[in-house]
């Protein structure tokens, strides 16, 4: 059990696909800092939809964006993303 960081957007960099390319059923992807955007992107809808998907509240409401996911995912605090890091095998951080 794997939980995946994904910290930029997709359009900066190549780490949510890659990400994806690994993901397995058990794993966690958490959306953080500009990858929130991810989340509110129609064209990624698709690719994350049916994944566990939380992402980094605090950094979705300060990016104004709260409002416009297209995703069904969890938002969740650092006291949540500390549990989640102490529940999974492994940390990796794209």
């Amino acid at each position: 059990m794997i939980l995946h960081r994904i910290n930029t957007a997709h359009t900066e960099s190549n780490g949510l696909d890659v990400c994806l390319t690994y993901l397995n059923d058990n794993d966690t992807l958490v959306l953080a800092q500009n990858a929130v955007v991810c989340a509110c992107m129609p064209s990624l809808k698709q690719r994350l939809s049916g994944l566990s998907v939380k992402i980094m509240s605090d950094d979705l409401s300060a990016r104004g964006l709260q409002h416009k996911l297209t995703i069904d995912a969890e938002l969740i605090d650092d006291r949540q993303f500390v549990e989640l890091c102490a529940s999974h095998n492994k940390v990796i951080t794209w």
